[in-house]
């Protein structure tokens, strides 16, 4: 029997200290949201030209926070078919000068950094996925894939927030 009680006081003891030392995590955003795309007048399964380059370096624009939330807010001419996205890829530098190759319909590099599925059934999608940021200079390229339906020729963007985890 003292064993046992001796057991629960040590746990006991070990559960308040750990209580006592225990961390606040949150999720700190970035203050700044940043439109890279516009994609007007895109076709069903067409492709963007390469954004602007954005800079996710300590001290820039993106202040090299570890998370983006790309949000595509699009509007189609009609409604999109059913189980249609956009795809988006990140077009990462080693130097700030080159990135990887922009896809094309004759050129696909690799899969898509991300899939922003597009709503079904209405004119509007507003839809927002997040992705780990890498660090450095980026690019973003984006196709409709299967909309079935053109953007509108002005009012579509892809943008970008940035967040990372804050421990207190």
């Amino acid at each position: 029997m003292k064993k046992y009680l001796v057991i629960t006081l040590l746990f006991l003891l070990a559960l308040s200290v750990a209580q006592a030392n225990a961390a606040t995590v949150q999720w700190l955003i970035h203050g700044t949201t940043t439109n890279l795309l516009t994609p007007n007048s895109v076709a069903s399964n067409g492709y963007t030209a390469a954004s602007a380059t954005y800079n996710n370096t300590i001290g820039q624009t993106g202040n090299g926070y570890l998370y983006c939330r790309f949000e595509a807010i699009l509007t189609f001419a009609a409604a999109p078919t059913a189980n249609s996205a956009v795809y988006i890829w990140i077009l990462e530098s080693l130097d700030g000068t080159t990135f990887a190759d922009t896809p094309t319909a004759s050129i696909i590099t690799s899969s898509p950094s991300l899939t922003i599925p597009v709503t079904s059934g209405q004119v509007g999608t507003r839809q927002a996925v997040s992705v780990r940021c890498p660090n450095g200079q980026f690019k973003i390229a984006a196709q409709l894939n299967n909309t079935g339906q053109t953007t509108t020729a002005s009012g579509n963007i892809i943008r970008l927030v940035q967040y990372t985890i804050q421990v207190q």
